[in-house]
């Protein structure tokens, strides 16, 4: 008597390889990814903090985050749309982090309004520019969609933890440590990023 193979018996050969490792740097990317919206966190939860240290008016400093909401709805999702075609990924997410904390050092150290209300306005649209493009690359490099399910899980890690070292950096070193603080997770996050995209050079 012959037996005949059970429906679900291809899914099962399947099943190993979307048990298998993840492709060589997709981890990497991840951390960069975490890294960075663990910078924006840490410095951004203090923005209006920040700015009432500087002696800016509080109607201004709320003028400015109505200008931030509208800049984050309209500029960087479109833009990286428009430029995905034309812009290397991997150059993106290489100078993502050098942009923030670029920012993050005006943001912190400005004593002019002139300067640190455009820097808080464009603040957050570099991480969701860069992510846009980051996880285009999580996507083609992991084709069992494991690194894009656990996008929550990245973003929700940096978001948690950003605020309380934040605090902590306020509370003990003043405002200027968020910024110094910054730029070293950038560049851990550009070290994450290059390792995982070697390949895509």
């Amino acid at each position: 008597r012959r037996c005949s193979p059970s429906p679900d018996a291809g899914d099962r050969s399947d099943a190993p390889a979307a048990r298998g490792p993840l492709a060589p740097g997709v981890m990497a990317v991840v951390a960069g990814v975490s890294l960075m919206t663990f910078n924006q966190a840490m410095v951004f939860s203090f923005v209006e903090v920040i700015g009432t240290a500087r002696g800016f008016a509080p109607q201004a400093i709320v003028g400015t985050l109505i200008a931030l909401g509208v800049v984050n709805f309209v500029g960087p999702a479109p833009l990286a749309a428009l430029l995905e075609k034309r812009l290397s990924p991997r150059r993106v997410v290489m100078a993502g982090p050098v942009v923030q904390a670029a920012l993050a050092l005006a943001l912190t150290f400005a004593t002019a309004f002139a300067i640190w209300a455009p820097v808080a306005a464009v603040f957050v649209a570099v991480q969701i520019f860069t992510h846009t493009f980051a996880f285009g690359l999580l996507a083609r490099m992991d084709r069992s969609g494991r690194a894009a399910a656990a996008t929550p899980a990245m973003l929700m890690t940096g978001s948690a933890l950003g605020p309380i070292v934040g605090g902590m950096l306020m509370e003990s070193l003043g405002i200027g440590a968020l910024g110094v603080m910054a730029v070293g997770i950038a560049a851990l996050s550009v070290t994450c990023f290059a390792r995982g995209t070697r390949a895509e050079r």
